[in-house]
């Protein structure tokens, strides 16, 4: 679920933007869903993603707001997003991956729905992530508290959430490891670098091997073994540990 990036330590100067990604493989491309419909259809077709009870809900804010929805498979560069329409007469348009558990498309969909109502609201006259926009994604999350929607211990991760959101729910340690815990996947025995000493040898699927070193806010400065490179790692990329 959580997306891996490292950067490495380097003075200001010779810092470089790093490539564009593609937005998706072909196999993703050609499963994707365009939808364009009306509340029960919308509510029909996002019940299989969303938790019991939240999917009407969903629906009626999608259709308020006169949106298109997008449905891919997975994608690695983002969860969803949100597009104004590019020419006149067609609707604006939120997309979010199915491969998300339950509690996470809740999140994401909110998220981008909150970008809509913003814009609806404003434009490109505010920031993107700024006031407006948190108000709007917490108005939005709160509907869903003490519903009996969320496990006592995410529910209690995500009203902390709530507080001051973040740009990602995924830049909220806490958050994200409890969401974790609800992805559909094997124990595939790795671990959160968080989660390691200092000292710890790790590796970092596709990307090598590294010594844990000192924290600095969320992300740790590690030391690729084999070039002695410095990087800054997130605390909850997941890695193997090396004995």
């Amino acid at each position: 679920m959580f997306r891996v990036r490292i950067r490495p330590i380097t003075p200001r100067k010779s810092i470089r933007k790093p490539a564009a990604v593609a937005a998706a493989a072909v196999s993703d491309i050609r499963q994707r869903k365009p939808l364009f419909m009306s509340e029960k259809l919308f509510r029909e077709t996002l019940e299989p993603y969303l938790p019991s009870g939240t999917a009407h809900i969903i629906a009626k804010w999608i259709e308020d707001l006169e949106l298109r929805i997008v449905l891919w498979n997975h994608r690695k560069t983002k969860y969803g997003d949100f597009r104004p329409a590019r020419n006149r007469g067609e609707r604006n348009a939120i997309s979010i991956n199915t491969s998300l558990n339950p509690y996470s498309f809740l999140l994401t969909i909110v998220h981008e729905l909150a970008h809509a109502a913003v814009y609806a609201k404003y434009g490109r006259a505010v920031k993107p992530h700024g006031e407006e926009w948190k108000q709007e994604y917490r108005t939005g999350m709160l509907v869903f508290i003490g519903r009996n929607i969320f496990p006592d211990a995410l529910e209690r991760e995500v009203a902390a959430h709530l507080k001051n959101p973040k740009a990602s729910a995924n830049a909220d340690v806490a958050l994200e490891k409890e969401l974790k815990k609800y992805d559909d996947k094997p124990d595939d025995g790795l671990v959160y670098i968080d989660d390691l000493q200092k000292g710890d040898t790790f590796l970092l699927p596709s990307k090598g091997v590294f010594i844990k070193g000192d924290k600095r806010r969320t992300r740790h400065h590690c030391t690729e073994k084999s070039t002695g490179r410095k990087f800054l790692i997130s605390g909850i990329a997941r890695v193997k540990k090396v004995k």
